[in-house]
This record gives C-alpha cells, sequence and structure tokens, in this order.
C-alpha cells in the first residue's frame, strides 16, 4: 500500500492562451477551469510504504504447520518434475530387454522373410535374375557382364543352388512383360497349364515379321548358379523345350543324390549336344553335368515355405420347397 505525503511544495501557473504551460514536465497535475484556462499544479510526493502484518501460520490438525507442509509438498513436486524433464542417459535405469533366443525355427522364419521381400523387390524392378545374365544359343554357353557377353568354356564349374529353381508364366505386350506368375515348387507354387491363362484364341495374337501368331503367354524355367572361376551368381533363364528337359534331369539327379551330400549342391559343367528334331532338324541342346558337390556358400536361397492355401467359408445350399406331384400323390394312395 502507498501513502501519499502532504504536498511539499506546490506551484500554481495560469496561461491566459489556454495552452498547456506546465512548468515541469514531471510530478504535474493538469486541471482545466470553467473559464477557460488551464491551471497547472506540481505537486512533489514523497513515497512511504505501509507495514504490514503477515497473517500468523496456522497449524494442521495432522501435526505440523499447514504453511510448511504446502511449502514441502511444492518443493517435492517441483523436484519430481524436473528429474522427469531431464533427459536420458546411457546411464539411467532402464528395464533390461531380454534378447530373443535364436533358434533353428527363427532362423528358418528370417530366411523365409527375406526371400519375400526379395521376390518383392525383383517384382517391383521388374527382374527376376540374380546376379549376372547366363545364356545358352546356338550350342554356346556365355555370360553377360553389363554390356560385355564372356564365353564359358566347357571345363569352367559352376555351383548349382538348387532351392532357386522357378518355374512360371510371362505374358508379354509389345515385347515387354505385362504379368508375371512365376514361384518356386518349394515354397507350395503351381505353375498353370497353358489353358487355364487367358488370351487362349489364336487368332487375336500378335504375329512376327513372318505372320506367324505368337502366344503373348511364354512359359520360363530359371535357376541361380555360381560361377566358381570368379565366384560371381548368375541367373539362367530358358524358354526351349530341351532346356526345361536339362532342368528336369538336373533335379532328378539332385533328388536322387542329395542324401549323400547333405548341406550340399551340384557342381556342373556347362555344355550342348546334337538333337535331330521332324520340324527343326538338328539343333543343340543344353547340358548340365554334375562333377561334384559343395555347399553353395553366400546368397543361397532360403528353404521354403509352405503356404497353405486358404479356408473358404462353407456356403448353405438353399433347395427351393418340394412341389407335390399328382403321380407322386396317386401312388402314395395305391395300396400294395
Amino acid at each position: 500500500m502507498i501513502e501519499f505525503a502532504p504536498p511539499a511544495h506546490i506551484i500554481t501557473a495560469d496561461d491566459q492562451f489556454g495552452e498547456p504551460w506546465p512548468p515541469d514536465g514531471s510530478c504535474s497535475i493538469v486541471r482545466r477551469s470553467s473559464s477557460g484556462f488551464t491551471l497547472w499544479r506540481r505537486i512533489r510526493l514523497s513515497e512511504t510504504r505501509a507495514h504490514v502484518t503477515p497473517p500468523a501460520a496456522r497449524d494442521s490438525f495432522l501435526g505440523g504447520n499447514e504453511d510448511t507442509m504446502a511449502k514441502q509438498q511444492k518443493t517435492q513436486n517441483l523436484e519430481t518434475e524436473k528429474e522427469e524433464m531431464k533427459p536420458k542417459t546411457e546411464n539411467s535405469a532402464l528395464p533390461a530387454v531380454q534378447p530373443q533366443a535364436v533358434t533353428t525355427e527363427t532362423l528358418v522364419q528370417l530366411d523365409a522373410d527375406v526371400a519375400a521381400l526379395a521376390a518383392e523387390a525383383r517384382d517391383l524392378t521388374d527382374d527376376v535374375r540374380v546376379g549376372d545374365d547366363l545364356r545358352f544359343k546356338k550350342g554356346k554357353w556365355a555370360k553377360n557382364i553389363g554390356d560385355e557377353a564372356i564365353k564359358i568354356g566347357a571345363t569352367t564349374p559352376f555351383a548349382v543352388d538348387m532351392r532357386s529353381y522357378k518355374r512360371g508364366w510371362i505374358e508379354w505386350r509389345d515385347r515387354k512383360p505385362v504379368f508375371k506368375a512365376i514361384g518356386r515348387p518349394i515354397d507350395g507354387f503351381v505353375s498353370p497349364v497353358r489353358d487355364r491363362l487367358p488370351d487362349r484364341d489364336e487368332s487375336s495374337w500378335p504375329r512376327d515379321a513372318k505372320g506367324v501368331p505368337q502366344d503373348p503367354w511364354q512359359e520360363n524355367f530359371s535357376i541361380v548358379m555360381r560361377d566358381l572361376s570368379d565366384g560371381r551368381l548368375c541367373t539362367w533363364t530358358t524358354t526351349s523345350w530341351y532346356g526345361s528337359k536339362a532342368l528336369g534331369a538336373l533335379l532328378n539327379a539332385y533328388v536322387r543324390e542329395q542324401k549323400k551330400h547333405p548341406d550340399q549342391m551340384p557342381v556342373v559343367t556347362l555344355s550342348s549336344e546334337t538333337k535331330t528334331t521332324t520340324s527343326y532338324g538338328d539343333v543343340e541342346a543344353p547340358v548340365l553335368k554334375v562333377v561334384d558337390w559343395q555347399p553353395f556358400g553366400e546368397g543361397a536361397a532360403p528353404p521354403g515355405m509352405k503356404l497353405s492355401p486358404p479356408t473358404l467359408p462353407v456356403t448353405q445350399q438353399i433347395l427351393p420347397p418340394p412341389r407335390k406331384s399328382i403321380i407322386g400323390d396317386e401312388m402314395d394312395s395305391i395300396p400294395f
């Protein structure tokens, strides 16, 4: 509270023109008179503060002083808030996280997850190959690394990843793949027969330069290998009848000999042989000859993941109510 002392010194002045004319710009009080003159009055004030006695502290029925207890509680709350706002450090007490036990099941599941993501990546990038492109053309094997085609000798060994074998169909439009249905048999994928695919009317097929209709659906067979001469991965994809037979012979050899070579994959050499056909004469067919067995190593395909088909809901068949037959009624009334 502020108290004002009596005026120590007062100066009063009137301006005959009615204009403000304070003798001192500070500590002045203005008052306009009824005659139009402005009356200024300067008052020097002395400030004094009155002493106010604080209220007495109240006692709590729990014992102790209520004000003191309130201050202590407030201080404790502030300290708690400060501790909660402090950033967590490495030394902060955090609940211990128990690492997940690594078992065969978890490793198999991890391989399956990685395989699913890898397949998704290949679908998004329109590339079903792994590594370099291995090709067989007119009896010659070659591997494309970038724009360079490297010839493969008859004695160059290749380790074959049998679990990477895939089969399926690709639909081509304007020399571009527009649909793919390719999968691994070890994952439960079953390649459909051609009659189950669309575009079965040959009259609607595109034609080549000679006017021959070309089926827009092309069946593909592929498998991943490792060139043991440089350690690079490559994928061989074939669409020919003899190419599929060569892969079939390799699969038979693997199934027949796999138990003798656990955790190993066949090592083959790549060659060719001449086949005589009725329509095309002599043609060159690919040959994959097993010469050894060894682990495939880094980059091997994960084990198969069997996917059970979804369970369809049971549908209730609604039959119409039976209709009475005149013949039936007559037959029922005939005594036997």
